[in-house]
């Protein structure tokens, strides 16, 4: 899960900014003031470190702006004021949810990774300009080496970092700290053994920053992996492989664990792809609905129970519907085409079968964002505006569906861009009423992003008490646009207001 995102210089937000993030997290702001572009920095950095690009092809530009997911143009169009002298960073304090029961990911150290990259206006090329990886409070930098620094022959490569002076003191920490942990009471000769590598190898980096001499790591992609030999360690013990399995349990874990935290991470976008009453059946295995709900008859396809799971909530949600996704032979249709996937929604009133094409456009587009709440675990999901189309009284049960999917045995992380009041209303609700034991104020992030007079986006959470009550006065009033209208030009009376509070 997500603690924090921080972004920097990233479109309309200037400078560095930490957004606190939480299992259900809603961003409201007016338009055009910054909201999406939270969410969107997530899909960048997902498209950024796909599997497929680990490696990092350097014929292609580092920092994927354009992808499945998102297309921000390119690097001056989306770093903040087209300044191309800026450094756009984006960074993610996370928790390792991998096979790990909920308690002990609660209790865990967060570990922290972030990107930064700037423009070559020379080359007019996008190039990385740092890497950091971490614990939250002991944070490691490091900065590509510069050009004239010495070759090394690498499985990775020729390419190279160096630690940056100011991050010698933290890198003492991480090595201090892993050092506590390696120590604890186990049983065995390999453990001793390897503790006294560990202890070994605590003095000789104490040694050589004391000495002031530049430490360099070999890379992979966008990430250290091994130090350089000469400094560090004997020939023999690199031979051996034990320094690079002992720098494994720094710097490898964190990568891992972001890059499986970035394959869980799903983006919707606010804009789902028109119904259709047939679409061909392929071949790939998707394993979120996509960036406009585009996978959303494969996956039901693929998957009877969850097929029932999304009937069970359509009837939930008052849409009164059974879902059915089948496979219908091309020769059928008189087209050869190969299997065709027929999406039918039968009207639990009369029986009647219908395509998403007659039933109004609202439930086509509500439809990939259900299938996406309630496919896989301990995943982070992205939606913008689930609420489009579709009347206040059900954008108010969204809110259910939300909570549905960050609930104990889902676990998901849900991050939505909204214009919504239902929603967030009925979220204050089910606090108050104390519906689910686990839904807790701190479970809950209530992000206002506006501009300020010079243009430039800033982020603020809100807080709520344990009866739904915010603790923090929401910018310009609670949705303060339904009094203006409902009383504009009017006096307005504490009885008015009552009243109109009550018809909410």
């Amino acid at each position: 899960m997500i603690d924090r995102l921080d972004i920097q210089n990233f479109k309309s937000f200037n400078g560095r900014h930490e957004v606190e993030l939480a299992p259900i997290t809603l961003v409201f702001g007016p338009n055009s003031s910054g909201k999406s572009t939270l969410l969107q920095s997530l899909a960048v950095l997902k498209q950024t470190l796909e599997p497929l690009r680990a490696r990092l092809d350097l014929r292609e530009p580092p920092l994927a702006l354009h992808g499945e997911l998102v297309d921000l143009g390119s690097f001056p169009t989306t770093v903040n004021q087209h300044d191309r002298d800026k450094e756009l960073y984006i960074g993610v304090r996370f928790r390792d949810r991998r096979n790990r029961p909920r308690k002990m990911i609660r209790a865990q150290r967060p570990l922290y990774a972030g990107l930064g990259f700037g423009y070559d206006e020379d080359r007019r090329t996008v190039e990385q300009r740092r890497c950091v990886l971490g614990d939250d409070d002991a944070r490691v930098t490091f900065v590509p080496a510069s050009k004239t620094a010495k070759a090394m022959s690498s499985p990775f490569g020729s390419v190279a970092y160096r630690l940056e002076r100011g991050s010698y003191q933290a890198l003492q920490s991480l090595v201090t700290r892993h050092l506590a942990d390696v120590a604890k009471p186990r049983q065995g000769k390999a453990r001793e053994a390897r503790l006294q590598t560990w202890l070994a190898l605590q003095s000789r980096l104490n040694a050589l920053i004391r000495s002031g001499r530049s430490l360099l790591w070999l890379r992979e992609g966008f990430f250290p992996t091994v130090p350089d030999r000469g400094p560090w360690i004997e020939p023999n013990e690199m031979a051996a492989g034990v320094p690079p399995q002992l720098f494994d349990e720094l710097w490898g874990v964190r990568t891992r664990a972001l890059t499986e935290l970035l394959l869980g991470l799903a983006y919707l976008g606010p804009l789902r792809d028109a119904p259709r009453r047939f679409q061909l059946l392929t071949n790939e295995l998707p394993t979120n609905v996509g960036a406009s709900g585009e996978h959303t008859a494969m996956l039901l396809a693929r998957d009877q129970k969850l097929q029932d799971e999304v009937s069970d909530w359509l009837e939930q949600l008052d849409i009164k519907y059974k879902l059915s996704v089948r496979r219908v032979g091309g020769d059928e249709v008189g087209v050869e085409l190969g299997d065709l996937l027929a999406t039918t929604l039968t009207d639990l009133h009369n029986g009647l079968a219908v395509t998403p094409q007659d039933v109004g456009f609202g439930i086509s587009q509500l439809l990939p964002v259900i299938v996406q709440m309630l496919v896989g675990q301990r995943r982070t999901i992205c939606v913008e505006q689930p609420e489009i189309h579709i009347h206040p009284g059900l954008q108010a049960k969204v809110g259910d569906l939300l909570i549905e999917a960050a609930r104990p045995g889902r676990e998901n992380q849900i991050i939505v861009e909204t214009h919504s009041e239902h929603l967030v209303l009925r979220l204050q609700r089910r606090l108050r009423e104390g519906t689910h034991k686990w839904l807790t104020p701190d479970q809950i992030a209530v992000i206002y992003v506006d501009l300020d007079d010079a243009g430039e986006a800033h982020a603020r959470r809100l807080h709520l008490d344990d009866q739904g009550y915010f603790l923090d006065e929401w910018p310009q009033g609670f949705f303060a646009e339904r009094l203006e209208e409902l009383f504009g030009g009017a006096e307005v009376t504490p009885r008015k207001v009552s009243r109109a509070q009550g018809n909410a």
